[in-house]
């Protein structure tokens, strides 16, 4: 059985209401509105500098496994494109991406990020955008949306504290194909590429009929 949700048993999302818009109903998914639960939660790696004798140490989460059962993002050979408004503050996770032998572009704001998306689109295997740095779910929302619809083929996730669970459903499909609670773990991070992958073919399926319909 796939767990869609890494979080509490219980689903806490209200049920959406009928007139409510595409934006709407999809950043009601997104942000539910309640207190995240009091789950445990990996502790938050420390921002150091790497060259440092306590970044290894703080940084152990991320190191690679030595025998991974999956990783079949590894087949694409495009690097991740990673945006995020804070790199030091992502330097676990970047620094996991490349100990798998992924390369990784990084863009320090959401209009970069996007521009290097729509500038190269079929240039990248996965974006990852840590979407606090620029203000949240509502305020990336419109570009994501515009860039799902023109970029169907580009995996997406997003990184936040603000979302409740891990959700590798693809419920959320008009933003992104995964979302993943921050602070991450380097297994959360590796299902989540793989997840999105997979989430992925969804959605361009799913353009695909909306172009066809039209």
């Amino acid at each position: 059985m796939r767990h869609d949700r890494i979080g509490p048993e219980h689903d806490p999302r209200p049920v959406t209401p009928a007139r409510q818009g595409l934006l709407a109903a999809v950043l009601s998914r997104l942000l539910p509105g309640r207190e995240a639960p009091q789950a445990a939660q990996a502790p938050a790696p420390a921002t150091v500098p790497r060259d440092s004798e306590a970044w290894g140490e703080a940084n152990i989460a991320f190191h690679p496994r030595q025998n991974p059962l999956f990783r079949p993002f590894l087949g694409d050979p495009r690097p991740v494109l990673y945006g995020a408004a804070d790199p030091a503050a992502e330097l676990p996770a970047t620094a996991f991406l490349q100990g798998v032998g992924l390369d990784v572009v990084a863009c320090t704001s959401l209009r970069s990020t996007l521009a290097r998306a729509h500038g190269q689109p079929m240039g990248w295997s996965t974006m990852i955008l840590a979407i606090d740095g620029f203000g949240g779910p509502r305020l990336v929302a419109e570009g994501l949306m515009s860039l799902r619809r023109k970029i169907p083929q580009l995996p997406v996730i997003l990184i936040s504290e603000e979302v409740q669970f891990h959700d590798f459903s693809a419920e959320r499909a008009a933003l992104c194909d995964v979302t993943l609670r921050a602070p991450l773990s380097a297994p959360a991070l590796e299902l989540g590429l793989a997840e999105a992958g997979a989430n992925n073919l969804i959605w361009q399926a799913r353009v695909a009929g909306m172009r066809d319909a039209g």
